[in-house]
C-alpha cells in the first residue's frame, strides 16, 4: 500500500500543476505564512528604517538623494511614511490575531468545519493586493530603471544606472533597491498565501478546461474496467455517494486531492475489515492511543456510548492493558465491562472507528452517511475490488459544483470523458 499510494502522489503531482490547491493542514499552513509574513515585515521596515540612515550618512550629496526622491515620486524619509507603511500590514497582523483567537477559543484542531475561519484573513490579504494598496504603490515608487525610462532624455534630470544614480552615493540607492525587492517579495508572499487560503475558503480551485480527479469507491476495479454509467447507480457506495450537482440532477463525487481519496478508499478497506469481524473496538482505541490525541477521540465515542447503550455516566478508560467502560448500573453504581464486550457488533465498532476519525489529526473523515448499507456490503465484498480511480472531466459542464473545504467536485456522468487509472 505504501508503494502505491507514493505511486499516486508522484502521478498527482503532474496532473493538478493547473488548480490552485488549497492548504491541506490550514493551521500550519497560517502559522507557516505567519512567521514567514513577519520575517519579511521586519526585513522590509530594516531597509525604511536604512534608508534615513544613509540619507543621513550622505553629507554634502543629501540634495542629490532628496533630487531621486522626487523623481520617484516618494519622500520615505518624512515621518508619515512610516505610518503609511504600518498601516498597511496592522490589517493582516490583525487578522492573523483573529484566526489564533478563533481556533483557541473553538479549540480548533484539524481541518473540520473551518471552511469560513480564515475568511477575515483571506480579505485582508485581499486588500493588501489591491492596485492601489499603499504596498503597491511602493513597489511601483521604487522600481529600479524607472527614472531612466522617465526622463532619459531630459538635459538636467538624473540618469539611472544599473549600480547607482550617478552623483547620489551608492549605498542610498542600494537601499531604494532594497526596498522594492522586498516590497515585491511581501506581495509574492502575500499573493501565493491569498490564492491558497482563498480557494479553501470558497472552494474556487479554477481547473483547467479538462483535469484528471479522483474518486473513491467501493467498486473501483469495476469502474477501471467498464467506465463510469450513464446514469449514477443507485447503490454507489464510492466519494460521497450520489449528489445533487448544480444543476440539480444526480452527480459522481471527485475529489481533486489524490491523498483524500486514497484516505477514503483507506477507510473502505477498513471499513470492510470491521464488517467481518477482523478489527475490534480496542483495535481502533490502541490506533487512537499511538496516532490522535485521545481526549478528542474519547469525547467523540462518550457521546456516542451515551447515545447507544448507556444512562448519564460513562467512563472510557485503559486498565491493566485493556480498555474498558465504566457504565451506570440500574442503581447508578458504576460497573465496568471490557470495550469489545460493549461495542461488539459491525455497526458498533464502525461507530468507535468514526470517532477515531473524527480525532485524527491528519487523516479524511468521509463521514458515512449510509454507513449500514455500507457495513452491509462489505460483508460480501472483495477487498481487491475497494480502490481509486482517476478520470479527466470536461469541467467546462455548467453542472458541476464545487466543494472547497471538502476539496470535490459533483460531476454529472456526461462530464466524465474516460477513466485512466486504477488505485488499489
Amino acid at each position: 500500500m505504501m508503494e502505491a499510494n507514493s505511486i499516486a502522489l508522484r502521478v498527482a503531482t503532474r496532473y493538478v500543476q493547473a488548480l490552485v490547491m488549497p492548504p491541506r493542514q490550514i493551521l500550519s499552513y497560517i502559522s507557516k505564512f505567519e512567521r514567514a509574513f513577519k520575517d519579511a515585515l521586519a526585513t522590509y521596515r530594516d531597509s525604511v528604517g536604512g534608508l534615513r540612515s544613509a540619507y543621513d550618512d550622505a553629507g554634502e550629496n543629501k540634495y542629490l538623494c532628496e533630487g531621486l526622491l522626487k523623481e520617484l515620486g516618494t519622500n520615505p524619509i518624512s515621518s508619515s511614511y512610516g505610518r503609511v507603511a504600518n498601516e498597511v500590514f496592522r490589517d493582516v497582523l490583525d487578522a492573523l490575531d483573529i484566526f489564533q483567537a478563533n481556533v483557541e477559543k473553538n479549540k480548533v484542531t484539524k481541518l473540520r468545519n473551518m471552511d469560513a475561519t480564515p475568511r477575515a484573513l483571506v480579505e485582508a490579504l485581499g486588500r493588501v493586493l489591491r492596485p492601489d494598496s499603499p504596498l503597491q504603490k511602493i513597489k511601483q515608487d521604487f522600481e529600479p530603471h524607472r527614472v531612466a525610462n522617465t526622463i532619459r532624455d531630459s538635459s538636467d534630470g538624473y540618469v539611472w544606472n544599473e549600480k547607482y544614480e550617478e552623483g547620489v552615493p551608492p549605498a542610498f540607492v542600494a537601499v531604494v533597491e532594497a526596498i522594492h525587492r522586498e516590497a515585491d517579495e511581501l506581495l509574492s508572499l502575500v499573493e501565493t498565501t491569498h490564492k491558497h487560503i482563498a480557494a479553501f475558503v470558497t472552494g474556487d480551485v479554477q481547473p483547467e478546461k479538462v483535469e484528471v480527479l479522483y474518486h473513491a469507491s467501493v467498486k473501483a476495479r469495476d469502474i477501471y474496467q467498464n467506465g463510469f454509467s450513464a446514469e449514477v447507480p443507485k447503490d454507489q457506495l464510492g466519494l460521497g455517494g450520489s449528489q445533487s450537482t448544480r444543476g440539480k440532477g444526480d452527480g459522481i463525487s471527485f475529489t481533486y486531492d489524490l491523498k483524500a481519496a486514497l484516505d477514503i478508499a483507506r477507510s473502505f478497506k477498513e471499513a470492510a475489515m470491521i464488517a467481518v469481524g477482523d478489527i475490534k473496538a480496542s483495535t481502533i482505541l490502541d490506533w487512537g492511543l499511538r496516532e490522535t490525541e485521545m481526549e478528542e477521540f474519547l469525547l467523540h465515542l462518550k457521546v456516542k456510548a451515551e447515545k447507544q447503550h448507556f444512562r448519564e455516566r460513562v467512563k472510557i478508560d485503559r486498565e491493566g492493558g485493556r480498555w474498558v467502560v465504566l457504565q451506570d448500573d440500574e442503581e447508578g453504581k458504576l460497573v465496568e465491562k471490557g470495550i469489545d464486550q460493549i461495542f461488539k457488533t459491525p455497526i458498533e465498532v464502525f461507530n468507535v472507528y468514526d470517532a477515531y476519525l473524527w480525532a485524527h489529526p491528519t487523516r479524511l473523515n468521509p463521514v458515512h452517511m449510509n454507513r449500514y448499507k455500507l457495513i452491509d456490503y462489505l460483508k460480501n465484498a472483495d477487498p481487491k475490488d475497494i480502490g481509486v480511480v482517476s478520470a479527466e472531466v470536461d469541467m467546462t459542464n455548467p453542472d458541476i459544483s464545487t466543494h472547497g473545504g471538502e476539496r470535490e467536485f459533483r460531476v454529472p456522468p456526461a462530464a466524465v470523458i474516460k477513466v485512466t487509472k486504477f488505485y488499489s
